[in-house]
Protein backbone atom coordinates (compact mmCIF):
# COMPACT_ATOMS: atom_id res chain seq x y z
CA UNK A 1 0.00 0.00 0.00
CA UNK A 2 0.86 3.36 -0.72
CA UNK A 3 1.10 6.35 1.81
CA UNK A 4 -0.42 9.50 -0.15
CA UNK A 5 -1.62 12.03 2.47
CA UNK A 6 -4.73 14.57 0.69
CA UNK A 7 -3.45 17.74 -0.19
CA UNK A 8 -4.80 19.97 2.21
CA UNK A 9 -2.95 17.22 5.07
CA UNK A 10 0.20 17.99 3.00
CA UNK A 11 -0.33 22.17 2.93
CA UNK A 12 -1.83 21.84 6.67
CA UNK A 13 1.41 19.78 7.67
CA UNK A 14 4.52 19.58 5.16
CA UNK A 15 7.10 18.39 8.22
CA UNK A 16 4.44 16.05 9.49
CA UNK A 17 3.43 14.51 5.88
CA UNK A 18 7.42 14.33 4.50
CA UNK A 19 8.60 12.80 8.01
CA UNK A 20 5.33 9.96 7.19
CA UNK A 21 6.17 10.05 3.70
CA UNK A 22 9.91 9.41 4.39
CA UNK A 23 8.50 6.73 7.24
CA UNK A 24 6.32 4.44 4.22
CA UNK A 25 9.76 4.59 2.09
CA UNK A 26 11.64 2.81 4.29
CA UNK A 27 12.10 -1.12 6.09
CA UNK A 28 13.24 -1.62 9.18
CA UNK A 29 16.56 -0.22 11.26
CA UNK A 30 17.61 3.32 12.49
CA UNK A 31 16.89 4.83 9.74
CA UNK A 32 13.17 4.22 10.68
CA UNK A 33 14.05 5.19 13.84
CA UNK A 34 14.91 8.87 12.81
CA UNK A 35 12.32 9.35 10.60
CA UNK A 36 10.16 8.75 13.76
CA UNK A 37 11.89 10.94 15.81
CA UNK A 38 11.04 13.66 13.30
CA UNK A 39 7.59 12.64 13.07
CA UNK A 40 7.35 12.86 16.59
CA UNK A 41 9.28 16.58 16.54
CA UNK A 42 6.62 17.68 14.05
CA UNK A 43 3.38 16.31 16.17
CA UNK A 44 4.61 18.81 18.97
CA UNK A 45 5.49 21.49 16.67
CA UNK A 46 3.01 21.47 13.76
CA UNK A 47 -0.02 19.26 14.75
CA UNK A 48 -1.18 20.11 18.11
CA UNK A 49 -0.24 23.61 17.81
CA UNK A 50 -2.86 23.86 14.81
CA UNK A 51 -5.57 21.73 16.71
CA UNK A 52 -5.17 22.56 20.36
CA UNK A 53 -2.93 25.48 20.35
CA UNK A 54 -0.02 26.53 22.83
CA UNK A 55 3.40 25.69 22.56
CA UNK A 56 3.86 21.18 22.99
CA UNK A 57 6.66 19.17 23.78
CA UNK A 58 7.12 15.29 23.72
CA UNK A 59 6.17 13.70 27.06
CA UNK A 60 8.52 10.96 27.25
CA UNK A 61 8.30 7.04 27.92
CA UNK A 62 6.33 7.54 31.16
CA UNK A 63 2.66 8.38 30.88
CA UNK A 64 1.13 9.59 33.94
CA UNK A 65 -2.07 8.06 33.49
CA UNK A 66 -1.99 4.47 31.19
CA UNK A 67 -4.69 3.26 32.92
CA UNK A 68 -7.46 5.98 31.54
CA UNK A 69 -6.25 5.06 28.16
CA UNK A 70 -8.11 1.97 27.01
CA UNK A 71 -5.80 -1.09 25.58
CA UNK A 72 -7.49 -0.85 22.32
CA UNK A 73 -5.67 3.09 22.13
CA UNK A 74 -2.40 1.75 23.73
CA UNK A 75 -0.51 0.79 20.52
CA UNK A 76 2.84 2.88 20.04
CA UNK A 77 1.04 5.43 21.97
CA UNK A 78 2.88 8.83 22.23
CA UNK A 79 1.94 11.64 24.71
CA UNK A 80 2.55 15.37 24.57
CA UNK A 81 2.12 17.87 27.54
CA UNK A 82 1.90 21.76 26.95
CA UNK A 83 5.34 23.46 27.49
CA UNK A 84 3.53 25.22 30.35
CA UNK A 85 2.02 22.90 31.74
CA UNK A 86 1.78 19.83 34.27
CA UNK A 87 0.25 16.64 33.10
CA UNK A 88 -3.50 16.44 33.15
CA UNK A 89 -5.97 16.16 30.53
CA UNK A 90 -6.31 19.65 30.14
CA UNK A 91 -2.64 20.31 29.17
CA UNK A 92 -1.93 16.80 27.58
CA UNK A 93 -2.67 14.71 24.90
CA UNK A 94 -2.45 11.37 23.65
CA UNK A 95 -1.43 10.05 19.90
CA UNK A 96 -2.00 6.37 19.48
CA UNK A 97 -1.33 4.69 16.77
CA UNK A 98 -3.79 1.17 16.41
CA UNK A 99 -4.08 -0.71 13.09
CA UNK A 100 -6.45 -0.08 11.14
CA UNK A 101 -8.87 -2.73 11.74
CA UNK A 102 -9.04 -1.69 15.59
CA UNK A 103 -10.94 1.06 14.70
CA UNK A 104 -13.01 0.75 11.70
CA UNK A 105 -13.89 -1.50 8.97
CA UNK A 106 -11.93 -0.18 6.26
CA UNK A 107 -15.22 0.55 4.15
CA UNK A 108 -15.49 4.13 2.31
CA UNK A 109 -18.47 5.83 3.33
CA UNK A 110 -19.72 9.16 2.97
CA UNK A 111 -16.34 9.57 0.41
CA UNK A 112 -13.95 9.68 3.34
CA UNK A 113 -10.56 7.94 2.32
CA UNK A 114 -9.88 4.07 3.79
CA UNK A 115 -12.13 5.30 6.47
CA UNK A 116 -15.02 2.87 7.27
CA UNK A 117 -17.79 2.53 10.22
CA UNK A 118 -16.25 2.61 13.75
CA UNK A 119 -16.05 -0.95 15.04
CA UNK A 120 -18.51 -1.74 17.97
CA UNK A 121 -15.81 -2.64 20.69
CA UNK A 122 -13.64 0.49 19.36
CA UNK A 123 -17.00 2.86 20.66
CA UNK A 124 -17.22 0.85 23.63
CA UNK A 125 -13.45 1.33 25.29
CA UNK A 126 -13.57 4.47 24.05
CA UNK A 127 -17.13 5.45 25.86
CA UNK A 128 -15.34 6.42 29.46
CA UNK A 129 -13.27 8.67 27.77
CA UNK A 130 -15.61 10.21 26.08
CA UNK A 131 -18.20 11.03 29.22
CA UNK A 132 -15.15 12.53 31.22
CA UNK A 133 -15.39 15.10 27.88
CA UNK A 134 -12.35 13.92 26.47
CA UNK A 135 -12.02 14.33 22.52
CA UNK A 136 -11.13 11.69 20.18
CA UNK A 137 -10.42 12.50 16.50
CA UNK A 138 -9.51 9.35 13.97
CA UNK A 139 -7.11 9.99 10.57
CA UNK A 140 -6.13 7.73 8.71
CA UNK A 141 -3.44 9.83 7.33
CA UNK A 142 -1.60 10.88 9.83
CA UNK A 143 -0.56 7.90 11.96
CA UNK A 144 3.38 8.04 12.25
CA UNK A 145 3.74 3.99 12.91
CA UNK A 146 2.69 2.56 9.86
CA UNK A 147 1.39 4.89 7.33
CA UNK A 148 -1.37 3.32 5.37
CA UNK A 149 -1.63 0.52 7.75
CA UNK A 150 -2.04 2.01 11.48
CA UNK A 151 -4.38 5.07 12.28
CA UNK A 152 -3.77 8.16 13.90
CA UNK A 153 -5.81 8.43 17.14
CA UNK A 154 -5.53 11.62 18.76
CA UNK A 155 -7.16 12.13 22.39
CA UNK A 156 -7.17 15.16 24.22
CA UNK A 157 -8.93 17.67 26.17
CA UNK A 158 -10.84 20.31 24.30
CA UNK A 159 -11.39 18.89 20.79
CA UNK A 160 -14.26 19.84 19.30
CA UNK A 161 -15.98 17.27 16.71
CA UNK A 162 -16.86 20.06 14.30
CA UNK A 163 -13.51 21.18 14.01
CA UNK A 164 -11.69 17.78 13.18
CA UNK A 165 -12.50 17.24 9.33
CA UNK A 166 -10.35 20.76 8.99
CA UNK A 167 -7.40 18.90 10.25
CA UNK A 168 -7.94 15.75 8.25
CA UNK A 169 -9.50 13.53 11.25
CA UNK A 170 -13.17 12.21 12.04
CA UNK A 171 -14.47 12.65 14.99
CA UNK A 172 -15.55 9.85 17.51
CA UNK A 173 -18.84 11.08 19.10
CA UNK A 174 -20.44 9.50 22.24
CA UNK A 175 -22.80 7.04 22.09
CA UNK A 176 -27.42 7.68 22.83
Amino acid sequence: MVYAPAQFITAKFPALTAALVHIASLGEGSKLDAAREQAIDAYASELLPAILGGDWVHGGSGMPWTDAIPLELSAHMLWFRRNDGTPGWENCAVLSHPNQPIVDDGKIIREVRAAGRFIPSFLVAVQPLLKRGIGIWVSHDLSYWRPSRTVCVLIAAGLAPERAPAFGFRPVRGQR
